[in-house]
This record gives C-alpha cells, sequence and structure tokens, in this order.
C-alpha cells in the first residue's frame, strides 16, 4: 500500500539523480507536509491552513495514494470533504473526488476502477448512513478489504460502529472534523503503525457497540410502553387559549428577496464553527471570541473574509434568495396532526405524523414527566377548536456551485463562499420565523386596514410591527430533527406547502434538500410550545406508526435506525 507521505528525492544528496525540477517539487512537497502535519496537530487552524495550502501548486507524485471521496447517493453537501481534498492533493496525493449524491453501484466501480488505497465517505443527512452501509456491503460483495473512513454530520463514532462497520471486514473509521479525517488518513497509510492503529479501532467500535446494548439502563429500568407515554402526553388546557388565527391560509412564497437586508440577522457563532474556531469560556461566543487569546486574531481574520465575500455577492448579485411560507388549520388526533383544507372544509388534506418519547431520561422524577409529541402543541379535534400549524422553507444557495466553480483550485475561497451562503440562508430563516412570529400570527385587527397582500410576499412586510416589541410566540421545528426524526414527513411538507414550484427548492432521493443550503421548518404557536428529543423508539411504537402510516415496518426501521 502506497504512502500518505511519499519518499521524493533528497535535495541535499550529492548522490541523488533527481533533475533539478524534481529538486524544486521535493522542496513544495515537503513544504506541503509539514502544512498538514502542523494543522493534523493543531498547531494551524483550518483557516490558516487552507489560505496557505491553497497558494500551492497540486502535484500528483508516482507514489501517492489513489484516495477515492464521495458524498453519498441523495445528500448535497461536500464542505468537509473539499477540506480533505484540498489535503490530500497538497500532499501528492491522486484524489479523485466523485462529487455529490453519488449512486452506490457508481461509486464501487469508480473505486475498482481506480485501484483506489482509501475510500472517504461523507453525508450530512442521516439517511446517508443507510447509503454507507450499501456501500460497504457492495464493497464487501466484491472482496474489497481496503479502508473506509466515514465522516459528515450525519456520522458519529457510535453509528459507525453500530450501524455501517458490522457490514464489512474491512477497516470503517470515525472522522468527526477534517482535521481528524487527515490524522486519520495518515495513521492508516503509514505501514508501521497501520495495523497498531486498526487494532485499537476495532477494540474501540466493540466497546461501543457494547456500549450501545446496555445503554437504554442508564436511562431507566424499563422503557414505557406507547399506551403509558401515551398517558403520559404534556398537557395543556387547551379552554385557557384561543388559538392564534393566521393571516391567509395556504402557500406565499416571497418575491425577489434582497441579499443585503440578510447580513443583519446573521447569527456568527455558526460561521466560526464552520471555520472550526473555538474559543475559550468566557470568549467561547462571538463577539467576544474575537479577543480569545488563542484564535481571536485568527477570528477576525476570517470575519473580514467573509465580510468582504459577502459583500463581493451582494454587489453582484451572485446568489439568489428564494421562500415560501405556509399556514394549514389543523387538530391533533392522538399523536398525529390532521390538516384540513379550509376554514370551513372537514375534508383532511395531510396529516403529519408523530413519535412520543418513550424513555424516561430522569429516574428520581418519573412521576411527573412528560413524553412529549409534536401533536401535543395543537389542540386536540375532540376540544371543538379550531387551530392552526404553520410551515416555511428557505434558502439562499441557489447559483452556489456556479460561484464554487468560478475559483476552482482556491479551496479557501471555495471554503468563503460557501460558508456565505450558508450565514444567508440561517439569517433568512431567522427573519421569516420572526415575520410569522410577528406579523403573520401577531397581527392586530387594527393593523390590517394598512396591510394589503399581495401574491408574493415581501421579506419586509409588516415587519414595522415587531419593532413595536409586542408580544410574539411560537417555535420552529422540523422533520429530521430531533422532535421527529422521520425524514419521510418532510414529502409531506413539500405536497402540502407546493415547495418546488413556489421555491425549486428539491428534496433529493434520500430526501436532502437542494440546494443544499436549505432550512425547513414546522411552526407552533402555542406559547408552551417547546423542543425535545424523542430518542429511543420501541418496537410497539415502530408497528404502531406502521400502521398509522400505513407503510411496511422495515421502512420505519430504516428511517428511524438512529432511534432504536
Amino acid at each position: 500500500m502506497a504512502m500518505l507521505l511519499n519518499p521524493l528525492p533528497d535535495p541535499t544528496d550529492s548522490k541523488s539523480t533527481a533533475v533539478p525540477t524534481q529538486y524544486s517539487q521535493a522542496n513544495d512537497y515537503l513544504d506541503s507536509v509539514e502544512l498538514i502535519r502542523q494543522y493534523s496537530d493543531g498547531k494551524l487552524l483550518l483557516s490558516q491552513f487552507l489560505r496557505r495550502v491553497s497558494k500551492k501548486q497540486k502535484t500528483v507524485y508516482p507514489s501517492g495514494a489513489v484516495v477515492v471521496l464521495a458524498t453519498v447517493f441523495g445528500d448535497c453537501y461536500d464542505m468537509g470533504k473539499g477540506i480533505i481534498k484540498a489535503a490530500l492533493e497538497a500532499s501528492g496525493c491522486e484524489v479523485k473526488d466523485l462529487g455529490v449524491s453519488v449512486p452506490c453501484h457508481e461509486l464501487v466501480d469508480a473505486v475498482v476502477a481506480a485501484k483506489a488505497d482509501i475510500v472517504g465517505l461523507s453525508g450530512l443527512i442521516i439517511p446517508s448512513l443507510n447509503q454507507m452501509v450499501l456501500v460497504v456491503k457492495e464493497m464487501e460483495k466484491r472482496g474489497l478489504k481496503i479502508p473506509v473512513l466515514v465522516g459528515g454530520a450525519a456520522t458519529t463514532k457510535r453509528n459507525t460502529a453500530v450501524e455501517i462497520a458490522p457490514y464489512y471486514s474491512g477497516p470503517v473509521i470515525h472522522a468527526m472534523d477534517a482535521s481528524r479525517a487527515i490524522h486519520v488518513l495518515t495513521l492508516l497509510m503509514n505501514p508501521q503503525i497501520r495495523e497498531t492503529y486498526l487494532l485499537e479501532a476495532r477494540q474501540e467500535q466493540h466497546e461501543l457497540l457494547q456500549d450501545m446494548l446496555h445503554s437504554i439502563e442508564c436511562f431507566s429500568s424499563s422503557p414505557l410502553s406507547i399506551q403509558e407515554a401515551r398517558h403520559r402526553k404534556f398537557q395543556i388546557n387547551w379552554n385557557e387559549w384561543k388559538p392564534r388565527v393566521p393571516l391567509f391560509l395556504g402557500s406565499k412564497r416571497y418575491g425577489k428577496i434582497p441579499l443585503g437586508s440578510l447580513v443583519q440577522n446573521i447569527h456568527w457563532d455558526p460561521f466560526f464553527q464552520i471555520m472550526h474556531l473555538r474559543g475559550t469560556y468566557p470568549n467561547h461566543a462571538y463577539p467576544n471570541i474575537l479577543k480569545d487569546d488563542k484564535v481571536g486574531t485568527e477570528a477576525k481574520q476570517v470575519l473580514r473574509d467573509v465580510k468582504l465575500v459577502l459583500q463581493e455577492i451582494i454587489d453582484g448579485n451572485l446568489l439568489e434568495a428564494r421562500g415560501v411560507v405556509w399556514f394549514g388549520r389543523a387538530n391533533s388526533c392522538g399523536d398525529d396532526v390532521r390538516i384540513y383544507r379550509n376554514n370551513e372544509s372537514p375534508d383532511i388534506v395531510g396529516t403529519f405524523y408523530g413519535l412520543r418519547q418513550q424513555v424516561l431520561h430522569d429516574i428520581n422524577n418519573d412521576h411527573d414527566q412528560a413524553c412529549f409529541c409534536i401533536s401535543d402543541f395543537i389542540a386536540p379535534a375532540e376540544s371543538m377548536i379550531s387551530d392552526y400549524i404553520g410551515g416555511m422553507v428557505v434558502s439562499a444557495g441557489f447559483g452556489l456551485k456556479e460561484l464554487c466553480d468560478r475559483v476552482q483550485g482556491d479551496d479557501y475561497k471555495v471554503l468563503m463562499y460557501k460558508a456565505a451562503a450558508e450565514c444567508l440562508t440561517g439569517a433568512l430563516a431567522e427573519l421569516v420565523h420572526d415575520q410569522v412570529k410577528h406579523v403573520f400570527w401577531g397581527y392586530r385587527k387594527e393593523d390590517m386596514t394598512e396591510i394589503e397582500m399581495d401574491d408574493a410576499l415581501s421579506i419586509d412586510f409588516g415587519m414595522e410591527y415587531a419593532k413595536e416589541g409586542r408580544n410574539c410566540v411560537g417555535i420552529r421545528l422540523a422533520p429530521c430533527f430531533p422532535q421527529q426524526p422521520d425524514h419521510t414527513e418532510m414529502e409531506t411538507m413539500w405536497k402540502l406547502m407546493d415547495v418546488e414550484i413556489h421555491t425549486g427548492i428539491k428534496l433529493t432521493e434520500t430526501l436532502g434538500m437542494s440546494p443544499v443550503m436549505a432550512v425547513n421548518g414546522l411552526l407552533f404557536s402555542h406559547p408552551k410550545s417547546q423542543c425535545f428529543a424523542v430518542g429511543n423508539v420501541m418496537e410497539d411504537q415502530i408497528q404502531d406508526y406502521s400502521h398509522r402510516r400505513g407503510v411496511p415496518v422495515e421502512n420505519v426501521r430504516k428511517w428511524l435506525c438512529l432511534n432504536r
């Protein structure tokens, strides 16, 4: 197996027969290797590493390792993969980046054709775990034993050990982030320490698997049955609250959204997380991170850089933002939320299916604990109260791919463009939700003489009322959030809201969003609505959920693989 850090002619060796250009390549290569080592050891921050490595010429050396990288089928997020690619190319590896949403057989065909030394798989959304399982199963079927490195937000050490590794006799290693991935790759490609490292990794995965088998005991002596959990549902006195009637029912899309209007709503903490900049308490969050002793100087640098990129995007109108908001009359029925055609019709046009908590997290206070489900926040049908639920889907990522293609090879600039699009999308989501709370759900009757509803919404529509500081309530949850981890609920959202028609934001085959820089949410107005995590879902609820949805039990188990 090829070494990751490849030996090249020594320019100081008088017996070397290498030509002068090889000496120059050797020096450049060794400089790149030193950069990678410093980044892997934490001596260089991500942004510092990318700025330096982006300036270097990428050269593939004959003795370099062959690494195949891909974002698995149905997933379009590749920010971390791009960082790893930059590091590997700087080290002289031959990197074959297959792109995003790569089908399983196409991916494994490319691995075989390239005679790859290592495969790197990435995934943002939870269904990507199932795709990674399909890939390693196919590799096993074809007799491959090469190491597989998995990463991305969908993956953890635990689910790698439990969900993926058992299906492959070769090594399957989890990498938390780009710096860890580069460190792991270095270990895997070094024959002197490779076997020792793999032995330790397998032992750790065995321990994680054993921990998983006993983890339920950490929460309570036994999980509740779904019937017991329903008896513990979160109680709301619906006679004490009058549901807020939204300003409109159905879907309304936004017209042209000025990108400049979003910048002041950016929350900068997620940006510093993207850049892997973590200050120490009390300087862990913006703006205090800018004066942190360790990362403060670099935090100021990347903030200046991304603000320049944002200004470039705004001045050149290089990205496009789109969004849609929807409201529907609703009532809960058990664990589900039924949507009616309009205010008068009893016809049900859709159902959001809920999952209920079954594991008590505080065994010392188990008598008073509620078992939450999203349906608890909507008035039940038997109350004879007309309640409402909202939805939103937004993205500021239209045009991002073309923008990144323009600066291909400048890994730092690509990362900045992607980070800027993510910041703008997050700001748009916050602004739209504020508009929902303050205007669409927070309006007063006396305001209505001053507001006229056009076919397309404006992002500043009615927001002068938000400045009054009037009371507003409500939270934003979403399918694929811990409150409802079943991604298939997004299909109901897209159908009820006509999301693709209004915005062009699509669902991939595994229910990721495209463009990937997108945010969706279900909107609840009751002041006692709150965030929670469903946690472990027991077999009785899986069977019940399968029956209610009218889908095979195996489908439910697949989509809830991390909640079993």
